[in-house]
C-alpha cells in the first residue's frame, strides 16, 4: 500500500527523472561519439599522411645524395637526370603539400634552403663532372656540401616525425578514452535503467496488488456470507448486504421488527465504543431463538456506524453441551462431583449452616458380575433419579441430590437437620431402596454417611468426615 502511494504520487517525477537521465546520457554519448569522429578524421586525413609524407621526405633527401654519389661514381646522366631530379622534385612536392600545423614555418624555410642547397650543389656537381676536363676535387666538394645539407635538414625533419608521432598517440589515446568512456556511461546507463524498470516493477506491481485488495475490499460487504448493516449518525440504515436479507428471510421477520430489537441495546453500545481506545463494541442479541453477536465499529472518515452480525446459536448450543456435559452426571443427567465441590463452596463463603449425606449402593460388585456394567450403570442412574424426586419431596426446598461415581451419590441441606428430621429422611431413602424390585434375587441396600457442617472450615473437610462416616456405616453392616 505504501508504494502504491508513493508510485501514484511521485510517477510524474519518475518519468521526468528517466526522461532526463535517458537525454543527458544521449547528449553526453553524442558529444563522445562526435569527438571520437573528430580525432579519427584528423588522424585519418592529416596527422598520419603527414607522419608519412615526412618519413617519405626524409628518404627523399637520403636518395637524393645516394644518386648524386652514384652520378659521381658512373657520371651517367639518367642517373642524374631521371634518380636525382625526380627525388629532388618530389621532395620539393612533399615541402609544398605538408600543411601549416605540421610543418612550421622555420622548419620549413630550413628544409627549402637544405634542398637549395642541395639542388645547387647538384648542378656545380653536375657542371664540374660535364666538362672534359673533369674537376674532381670540385666534385667532392660538391658532394661534401650535399652531404651537409642534408645532415642539417634531418634534425627538423626528425623532429617534426616525433611531433606527429607524439600527436598521432595523443589524437588515439584521446579516442580511446572516449570510447571507454562511452562504454562507462551505456553500462552506468544500462544499470540505472535496470534499477529503474525493477522500481517501477515493484511499483507497478504493488499497485496492481492494491487494486485488486481494494476491490476485494470493496466486494466484501456483499460477498460475506455475515449480515453487515451500514449506519449513520441518526441511525438510519443507509446499507445493507445481501446476506442481511437472507437473514430477514431466515428468522422469518420484518426489518423493522428485527432492528426495533437490535435498537434496544445500540445507543449504549455506541457510547461505550465511542468512549473505548480500540472504537468497536461487541455485544450479544436474541431473535426469534437465534442467538446473534453484534459487533459495532465507528468509521470516522466516512462518519458512519458499520454492525456486523454472525449468527452464533450452534456455538451457543454447542457451549450449553459443553457446560451440561462438565456439571453433570453423563448417565444420570444430575449434578456431578464438580458440581458438589462448587455448592459446598458457595454454602461456605456465604457461612450458611448445611448438612450433607453420602449414599452408596452395597451390591454394586456383585451387581457388575452378574448383570454387567451396562445394566449396573443403568440401574445406578435409575436410583440417583428416584433419590432427586424423592428428596424433592421430603427435604427442605434447595435440596440437591449429586450423582458422584457410579454407585455412589450425596444429597446436600442447605440448613443443619436436627437429628430426628435427619433420621426420617434416611428412613425413608433405606425404605425407598427396600421397596425397590429386587435384582436376580438381589435385594439393593444402601449405606449412609451424615455430617452438619458446624464447626467446620473447608469444604474439603466436610466431604472427608463425610467419606468417613460412610466408610464406618459400611463397616458396621458388614458386622
Amino acid at each position: 500500500m505504501q508504494i502504491s502511494r508513493l508510485f501514484s504520487k511521485h510517477s510524474t517525477t519518475l518519468f521526468f527523472l528517466i526522461a532526463g537521465l535517458g537525454f543527458t546520457i544521449s547528449t553526453l554519448v553524442y558529444l563522445r561519439g562526435d569527438d571520437i569522429v573528430s580525432n579519427i578524421n584528423q588522424l585519418v586525413r592529416n596527422k598520419i599522411p603527414a607522419y608519412d609524407n615526412l618519413r617519405l621526405l626524409n628518404n627523399q633527401l637520403s636518395e637524393q645524395e645516394r644518386y648524386l654519389y652514384e652520378f659521381y661514381a658512373t657520371q651517367d646522366e639518367s642517373v642524374f637526370d631521371k634518380g636525382f631530379k625526380t627525388a629532388n622534385l618530389l621532395a620539393r612536392n612533399l615541402v609544398e603539400n605538408l600543411e601549416d600545423n605540421t610543418f612550421t614555418h622555420e622548419a620549413r624555410e630550413l628544409v627549402n634552403l637544405q634542398l637549395m642547397m642541395i639542388t645547387n650543389a647538384a648542378d656545380n656537381l653536375h657542371t664540374a663532372l660535364a666538362d672534359d676536363a673533369q674537376q674532381w676535387d670540385t666534385a667532392r666538394e660538391e658532394l661534401l656540401v650535399i652531404s651537409e645539407a642534408r645532415r642539417n635538414a634531418l634534425p627538423a625533419l626528425l623532429r617534426l616525425q616525433q611531433n606527429v608521432q607524439r600527436e598521432i598517440y595523443q589524437k588515439s589515446l584521446q579516442a580511446n578514452t572516449n570510447v571507454q568512456s562511452v562504454r562507462y556511461l551505456v553500462i552506468a546507463y544500462s544499470f540505472a535503467i535496470a534499477i529503474l524498470i525493477f522500481i517501477f516493477a515493484r511499483a507497478i506491481n504493488a499497485y496492481f496488488n492494491a487494486s485488486n485488495q481494494r476491490e476485494r475490499l470493496a466486494m466484501f460487504p456483499h460477498r460475506t456470507p455475515n449480515p453487515i448493516i451500514t449506519l449513520d449518525r441518526h441511525n438510519q440504515i443507509v446499507f445493507s448486504n445481501p446476506a442481511y436479507q437472507r437473514l430477514t428471510d431466515k428468522l422469518g421477520m420484518s426489518d423493522a421488527t428485527i432492528w426495533r430489537q437490535i435498537s434496544e441495546q445500540l445507543s449504549k453500545q455506541q457510547a461505550l465504543a465511542e468512549s473505548s481506545a480500540q472504537g468497536f463494541r461487541r455485544f450479544e442479541v436474541s431473535l426469534a431463538g437465534y442467538a446473534l453477536e453484534c459487533e459495532l465499529h465507528w468509521l470516522s472518515v466516512q462518519q458512519e456506524w458499520d454492525l456486523h452480525l454472525t449468527d452464533i446459536t450452534a456455538r451457543k448450543q454447542a457451549e450449553k453441551r459443553l457446560t451440561y456435559q462438565a456439571t453433570h452426571h453423563p448417565d444420570s443427567g444430575l449434578f456431578n462431583e464438580y458440581q458438589l465441590q462448587a455448592r459446598l463452596q458457595t454454602l461456605f463463603e456465604e457461612q450458611q449452616n448445611s448438612s450433607l449425606v453420602l449414599i452408596q449402593l452395597r451390591q454394586h460388585a456383585q451387581l457388575l458380575s452378574s448383570m454387567g456394567s451396562q445394566s449396573t450403570k443403568q440401574l445406578c442412574s435409575e436410583l440417583g433419579i428416584g433419590f432427586s424426586q424423592l428428596t424433592s419431596k421430603i427435604a427442605p426446598p434447595n435440596s440437591d441430590v449429586f450423582h458422584l461415581g457410579d454407585h455412589t451419590f450425596a444429597i446436600i441441606f442447605p440448613t443443619t437437620l436436627t437429628p430426628d428430621g435427619l433420621t426420617s429422611v434416611i428412613q425413608q431413602l433405606f425404605s425407598y431402596v427396600e421397596q425397590y424390585p429386587r435384582i436376580q434375587s438381589h435385594q439393593l441396600e444402601i449405606d449412609a454417611g451424615v455430617v452438619n457442617q458446624t464447626s467446620l472450615t473447608a469444604p474439603d473437610d466436610m466431604m472427608r468426615y463425610a467419606h468417613m462416616a460412610l466408610e464406618r456405616a459400611a463397616a458396621s453392616d458388614v458386622a
